[in-house]
């Protein structure tokens, strides 16, 4: 007896030191003037479509919105809904791998988690998916589902087929918001209609529905991203000037100066 007892004293001191480690919420903060405007898209809109580059914020800011909306007094949000297309690669099934659907989705889920990293500690983190404040709902599963109450996340929509996404707007019920995001230049399926670019020139003019267009100029994760995606969208790139040899301040002797990166710019570093 004197044992449990110890151990459940020990167990009671922990959860006691992990509540005062508690994460005070980070709120959402725009770095840019494209977030800005995709900030208040998400907020005057039921849908809100987003493409943007990496780094741009266009996973990190619907994530903290979402669970700004999730924790928030009186708030008709009861629950945070991630949604991804499961690309499988190398002739890997789903059904191969091991454990239930939550842990099967894991290695999906993982970059919206980390996000959320950003703005509440683990434990808090893990109590929202124990209660089921925050799901997984795989892409292929959800048909005929109601989603209501919900702050639904349908993240890398540009692997999404046409068909995919009418199915997946159509799961949005009542007092439910959705974002869907996603970066056209990494579609990995370029032999199907991408569902994402045809939702958006087809979606246009109906109310309730917003877009927004993020660019290099939004990318905050880090200022070197930029340069690398102005190299990739140049067709046949001629060799840069220098001799390729860095010499430690971050350009290589070439011709393209990184900026430092400051606390500022790391708020949104994930994404």
């Amino acid at each position: 007896m004197g044992r449990k007892r110890r151990i459940k004293e020990q167990d009671s001191r922990q959860e006691r030191r992990q509540e005062g480690k508690a994460k005070a919420f980070v709120r959402v903060q725009a770095l840019t003037e494209g977030q800005r405007r995709y900030i208040c898209t998400i907020k005057d809109s039921i849908i809100t479509f987003c493409t943007g580059p990496a780094g741009c914020g266009k996973t990190m800011i619907p994530v903290g919105l979402g669970l700004q909306a999730l924790i928030a007094t009186n708030s008709t949000t009861q629950r945070i809904v991630i949604m991804r297309p499961v690309k499988e690669a190398c002739d890997e099934k789903l059904g191969y791998l091991p454990g239930g659907l939550g842990e099967k989705m894991e290695p999906w889920a993982a970059p919206l988690v980390d996000n959320m990293k950003e703005f509440l500690n683990d434990a808090q983190i893990k109590l929202l998916f124990h209660e089921e404040r925050i799901v997984i709902v795989p892409l292929a599963l959800a048909r005929g589902r109601s989603l209501n109450d919900s702050f639904i996340i349908l993240d890398e929509a540009q692997n999404c087929s046409k068909k995919q996404m009418l199915m997946a707007v159509t799961r949005i019920g009542r007092n439910s918001k959705m974002v869907i995001n996603g970066d056209i230049s990494q579609s990995d399926d370029h032999s199907m209609v991408n569902g994402l670019s045809d939702a958006m020139s087809r979606l246009r003019g109906i109310d309730g529905i917003g877009f927004s267009e993020l660019g290099h100029e939004d990318i905050v994760r880090n200022p070197l991203i930029s340069a690398i995606i102005e190299r990739y969208d140049v067709p046949n790139p001629k060799p840069a000037n220098g001799n390729g040899h860095g010499n430690g301040n971050g350009n290589g002797n070439g011709n393209h100066r990184v900026a430092p990166i400051t606390a500022d710019d790391v708020i949104l570093r994930q994404v």
